[in-house]
């Protein structure tokens, strides 16, 4: 007998799914903020709910969804573009990597879940009578509240999840040098991540606002150039450390960053851009 399983996917309540998915998320990261971040099963908790979210967003989109003809190239690199894929992607990585956590993987995930759940109990409050609301007086003020303090904040919180994946970049790839265990998988992954996070900038030479591609690429400019003054003043002051310039500058910008992700701006650091600037 066989299941019609699109059938059976359309009678899914895919709001509370992704809702709780949601608050799956944000619960298991504050309780494993409270154990010290020692807990392996509330981390991958909090990875279990971003599938379950960032799924239902996804299933909804591409599968529900009635098809419109295209090529297969065409399809795959829609869903590749698809910001909700390429973090649905990542989280799968962390998930599976679960006994090497890093504590930078959590906060954008935790940000996003902390605007979608108070955006999501905001209006489904206002849409039903007071008598008839789920959530006690008292309670909806404070959320309310909540939500207008996260949302007048927003650009600085959305900033801080974009400097927590830069800076986890940075994490993995010593990780990887030093060969933790599973540090190999993790950073290949997230080198895939950023890919395609970068991607739409790659081919079309513009910024996403959506994935906000142009805050990303700005991070890494400004971590560029922080290193990039570090080590020069490190190897001014001890030459015998110029092999480390030399690795970060030919080895890990230019390998890694240029030829991998490809980002067609160089990250180079204000510095070069003024000697070029004397020289002409």
């Amino acid at each position: 007998m066989s299941i019609d399983y699109k059938s059976y996917l359309r009678n899914i309540s895919y709001e509370k799914v992704w809702f709780f998915g949601h608050c799956l998320t944000l619960s298991s990261a504050l309780l494993y903020a409270l154990s010290f971040c020692t807990s392996t099963k509330l981390f991958k908790l909090i990875f279990v709910g971003v599938l379950l979210s960032f799924g239902v967003q996804l299933t909804q989109k591409y599968i529900l969804t009635p098809k419109v003809k295209s090529n297969k190239k065409k399809s795959i690199k829609k869903i590749i573009d698809d910001v909700n894929f390429q973090y649905f992607f990542i989280a799968f990585v962390w998930l599976m990597t679960a006994s090497k956590p890093n504590m930078l993987s959590i906060p954008p995930f935790l940000i996003f879940s902390s605007f979608h759940i108070l955006s999501y109990v905001y209006k489904k409050n206002e849409k039903g009578s007071k008598n008839n609301s789920f959530i006690p007086a008292s309670a909806m003020t404070f959320l309310v509240n909540l939500e207008i303090i996260l949302r007048n904040h927003r650009d600085k919180l959305v900033n801080a999840s974009s400097l927590c994946e830069v800076y986890l970049l940075v994490q993995l790839l010593f990780k990887a040098i030093t060969f933790q265990n599973k540090s190999w998988i993790q950073i290949c992954g997230y080198l895939i991540f950023m890919k395609m996070r970068l991607i739409d900038y790659k081919e079309s030479g513009a910024a996403s606002q959506e994935n906000n591609t142009q805050l990303l690429i700005n991070n890494f400019k400004n971590l560029d150039l922080r290193i990039s003054m570090g080590l020069t003043k490190l190897v001014n002051s001890n030459p015998s450390m110029k092999s480390i310039q030399n690795i970060y500058e030919n080895v890990i910008k230019n390998v890694i960053v240029k030829q991998f992700i490809k980002i067609k701006i160089p990250l180079l650091s204000r510095i070069e851009e003024e000697k070029s600037k004397k020289q002409s």
